[in-house]
């Protein structure tokens, strides 16, 4: 922990040293709506291994996986050295796997455009690795925790929309952009040093009544899911995970666990490397019910330390592919819409 939180000081100096630099709007427009790009699967042209967004550093497109479980605007050195981008520090890059923190670097960003929006002097981080999980790329949603986030996966869209002022806002509070992957223990994306925001109670506008509260530790979203109708457990809801995923020991209490696959799950930090398989499980959580089958089963301690509470796995792209998702990360709220006439069936 200590490594950790030493090799993040570097970067703090140099962003309180340059906080009249932070990431802003510099377009006029304050929404956007953009087409979800698929990404097909390393040697499978016809499988979609995510959805991605088209994002432009210094004016180099690139497509970046969308990933609600990711934090920050993560990148490979091929892209940064293309877009021209400069290391200012070194950085840590972790995530699921079992093969340890992966290295890489901290850049400065004249400019990124995403869909109508024009953010200018901002920070990403770049991998040292040549591709990130067979991707140039991915875009945490946090990074528009100044926004409402939607995204629309049976239309193939991704929105961006202003929240709803609270009553007690000052007026023309500009939108930023949060591309560092935060330190709050698996990443946060609050305020920077010197700024004037604050926790604040949570506030529910009249036109957000259908959502429903999440826990949020860093960048995690985290609900509570029946399983099987026996039992509530957290997960983290992460479209960035091509499989719904739990813990062999909340799978035990549920159902029958079986198998083992090494190399099976693949995360920024490798592969993981025991690998389980758990019968059917009913998941329950937000007003939505889906019955998962020959679940992904496998040690989340990890995720758990870095929350600071027990996390039982994720809701991956099996249960969400087929929903409308919105997020509003200031207020920790969200909704999940299903509609039976829409619906991408070719994951």
């Amino acid at each position: 922990e200590r490594a950790r939180v030493e090799s993040g000081l570097p970067n703090l100096i140099r962003w309180a040293s340059n906080s009249d630099k932070t990431c802003h709007l510099a377009s006029t427009t304050s929404s956007t709506e953009i087409p979800l790009v698929p990404i097909m699967s390393e040697g499978n042209s016809r499988r979609i291994q995510s959805w991605g967004l088209h994002v432009l550093f210094n004016n180099n497109e690139t497509v970046l996986g969308v990933d609600t479980g990711a934090s920050g605007l993560l990148i490979n050195r091929a892209i940064a050295e293309r877009a021209g981008l400069k290391p200012m520090g070194r950085s840590q890059i972790s995530g699921v796997g079992d093969q340890g923190p992966q290295s890489g670097y901290v850049a400065h960003v004249d400019s990124i455009r995403i869909g109508s929006l024009e953010f200018r002097d901002c920070v990403v981080e770049v991998t040292d690795r040549k591709d990130i999980l067979s991707m140039d790329g991915i875009i945490g949603t946090d990074v528009f925790s100044s926004y409402l986030v939607t995204l629309d996966y049976p239309v193939r869209k991704f929105l961006l929309s202003q929240l709803p002022p609270r009553p007690t806002d000052a007026s023309g509070t500009p939108a930023t952009l949060s591309t560092e992957a935060g330190d709050q223990g698996a990443g946060s994306s609050s305020a920077a040093p010197g700024s004037s925001a604050q926790p604040q109670d949570r506030y529910i506008s009249p036109t957000m009544k259908d959502y429903v509260p999440f826990f949020r530790s860093g960048h995690y979203v985290i609900l509570p899911t029946r399983l099987n109708g026996k039992t509530q457990r957290l997960f983290m809801v992460d479209t960035g995970a091509f499989s719904t995923a739990i813990s062999p020991e909340a799978a035990r209490e549920v159902t029958k666990v079986h198998g083992s696959s090494p190399g099976a799950v693949r995360g920024l930090s490798g592969d993981v490397a025991k690998v389980s398989f758990s019968e059917a499980i009913l998941f329950q959580f937000a007003g939505i019910q889906q019955q998962n089958n020959d679940l992904y089963s496998f040690d989340t301690s990890g995720m758990s330390r870095g929350a600071g509470m027990e996390i039982s796995g994720f809701l991956g792209s099996t249960v969400l592919r087929q929903l409308t998702i919105s997020i509003d990360y200031r207020d920790g709220l969200i909704k999940f819409d299903y509609d039976p006439r829409h619906g991408n069936h070719n994951f």
